[in-house]
């Protein structure tokens, strides 16, 4: 008896059924995955920070989270796209 036959769920070498794609996970809140963001978008929040506007503000504005407006504004991630770029937290809101 083969190997092959002995396991209820073995099939020969290169015929075994094509695995179906996993399921991809999307954002929480974009529905996509990855940064949603644009360029041009990540320049316009660095604009608005730089005159003021809260990080609860942009985040809502953009629908992204603190910490990654935090992380936009102050150049952590996305450096090269440009703009502005504030190290202090702005206080309040516009």
């Amino acid at each position: 008896m083969s190997r092959a036959t002995q396991l209820p769920n073995s099939y020969p070498k290169g015929k075994a059924p094509k695995k179906e794609e996993p399921e991809r996970r999307v954002g929480r809140r974009s529905g996509s995955v990855g940064n949603h963001l644009s360029d041009e978008k990540v320049v316009a929040l660095r604009k608005r920070a730089a005159d003021g506007e809260g990080d609860a503000d942009l985040a809502m504005r953009f629908n992204i989270s603190k910490a990654t407006v935090a992380n936009l504004r102050t150049g952590a991630t996305r450096k090269y796209v440009g703009g502005p770029i504030t190290k202090k937290k702005a206080q309040g809101g516009k």
